[in-house]
């Protein structure tokens, strides 16, 4: 009897017009970031993407694979209330710069 065993590994790519390369203080055009397992893998300039991937495509938007924006303004103006709190997070955490 053969048994035949996938292991396959899901690998997500996030595409964006440009990234933060903390390492060298630039930016880098053409960003691709792999994630794998829910870790990032590789980031850089035009990276292969894998056939097969999961591709999302953030046109226009600058990534910053690794960065966490620790200092934050989210709630800072007048408390508002129930949805319009929610739609001014939404505002800032998906608005493409």
């Amino acid at each position: 009897m053969a048994i035949s065993l996938s292991l396959s590994v899901q690998v997500t790519a996030v595409r964006g017009a440009r990234m933060i390369d903390v390492e060298r203080g630039e930016y880098v055009n053409n960003a691709v970031v792999l994630i794998e397992h829910g870790k990032i893998t590789q980031a850089g300039g035009g990276l292969a993407i894998p056939a097969g991937a999961n591709v999302i495509a953030l046109n226009g938007a600058t990534l910053m694979p690794g960065l966490i924006d620790v200092h934050t303004h989210l709630l800072s103006r007048e408390q508002k209330v129930g949805s319009q709190n929610q739609s001014y997070i939404l505002e800032l955490t998906t608005k493409v710069q």
